[in-house]
């Protein structure tokens, strides 16, 4: 995404993770409707949760940045 400001990258990957998180989520109960082992897929989606909680802090950086006056 060429030519994003600072504050529009940060939004869209909080955005992009959220949807991933989302997704994780969906193919958990998924594959425990099929009866299937989930640890792994768990795993991946506290790794997802982690990252995400950084790219947030980011981003309200990035707000709080847009905010102040030049």
């Amino acid at each position: 995404m060429r030519n994003e400001t600072p504050l529009a990258q940060a939004e869209r990957h909080v955005r992009e993770a959220e949807a991933r998180i989302l997704r994780q989520h969906e193919l958990i109960s998924r594959l425990a409707r099929e009866g299937h082992d989930t640890a792994e897929a768990e795993k991946l989606l506290r790794t997802l949760l982690q990252t995400l909680a950084p790219m947030r802090d980011h981003l309200a950086m990035e707000q709080r940045s847009a905010e102040q006056p030049e």
